[in-house]
């Protein structure tokens, strides 16, 4: 397989006013990078999440096939996931309990299982040959799981209790999907697909919707929604932009410029919904995205050459997290 396509700070000061003097608050923090997490070396990290308690992280190493288990509180590495040899894990996704992860294969087209509290792996699930999946996404019930699957132009249904297929969702020919996620109600799901669209999924039926025309050359790499579900954010890595999608009416707003050539490849929301990062591949730095507004505050440089390919949120929004495939490590960004 080609994998030569891989894309996929205002201090605020409050003023109190009163009739006899004006009092001004303390400035809120800035985001900083505040400690860099090294991998082993040849790792090259293509996904990060956080467990839903927010004690641990994930990486998952597609050259070394191996999970990275990072400690949270102290920013230390466990004892790391061992995977099938050339296994090639793309993605890695908590489940809605936390009890267990999954990685999406790419390099034998299975998901693994991984029970977190030993990192033992269990019974893999086999994806159909040339799946190809670059994403793993889990439904909010927690009862399935979706994989794009880049190779073969399909979407794969799976049952987590049983850990067996159902019927995949065929996308256009060529659509190449390279990103999905579900809507936080769990009644649609939306791939990111490499020809520039955006493939609108019904999770009852498994039908397609019309999809979502991104602007030429968009290049969409991962695609994030709200937690209020109203909107949709997509990297575009060909365009140094972030698409926005109006979710009710499946129509495109303007879209968010970020710095030109800063080539995002991944995006992620807070928690509250008030904020959204990229992290962006050829310029490496992260953009932090007011959601209201639109507007830009100011980025946060990791390193150069770092490469940010993968960013996630930790789960009370206190600290972001980007796997930079160029240096093996894990920025951490806090003050957010």
């Amino acid at each position: 397989m080609d994998m030569t396509f891989r894309p996929i700070t205002v201090a605020l000061a409050i003023v109190s006013l009163t009739a006899a003097a004006a009092v001004t608050s303390p400035a809120s923090a800035s985001p900083v990078l505040s400690s860099t997490i090294s991998l082993p070396a040849g790792s090259d990290p293509f996904s990060v999440a956080f467990s839903p308690n927010g004690k641990k992280a994930y990486t998952a190493n597609y050259s070394n096939s191996t999970i990275s288990v990072v400690d949270v509180a102290t920013g230390t590495l466990g004892t790391p996931i061992e995977l099938p040899d050339g296994a090639g894990p793309y993605s890695v996704a908590f489940g809605r309990n936390g009890k267990i992860a999954y990685t999406a294969n790419n390099g034998n087209d299975t998901v693994s299982v991984i029970t977190v509290a030993t990192g033992t792996l269990g019974t893999p699930i086999q994806l159909p040959n040339g799946a190809d999946p670059w994403a793993i996404a889990i439904s909010p019930n927690g009862k399935m799981a979706y994989t794009a699957n880049y190779g073969n132009d399909s979407i794969s249904v799976i049952n987590l209790a049983s850990g067996t297929l159902g019927t995949p969702i065929v996308l256009p020919e060529n659509a190449g999907p390279v990103s999905i996620a579900f809507s936080p109600n769990g009644k649609k799901a939306y791939s990111s697909n490499s020809n520039g669209t955006v493939s609108v999924i019904s999770v009852k039926t498994g039908a397609l919707g019309t999809a979502i025309e991104l602007p030429e050359n968009a290049g969409g790499s991962q695609i994030a929604i709200s937690p209020n579900g109203k909107k949709a954010f997509v990297a575009c890595y060909g365009t140094s932009t972030v698409a926005v999608i109006n979710v009710a009416t499946g129509t495109l707003e303007n879209p968010i410029e970020l710095p030109e050539g800063a080539g995002p490849n991944a995006i992620a929301f807070s928690p509250n919904g008030k904020k959204a990062y990229t992290a962006n591949y050829s310029d490496h730095t992260v953009s932090i995205i007011d959601v209201a507004t639109g507007t830009l505050d100011d980025p946060v440089a990791v390193s150069f050459g770092a490469e940010p390919f993968a960013i996630a949120v930790s789960p009370k929004g206190k600290s972001v997290y980007v796997a930079n495939s160029g240096h093996d490590t894990i920025s951490v960004i806090t003050g957010i």
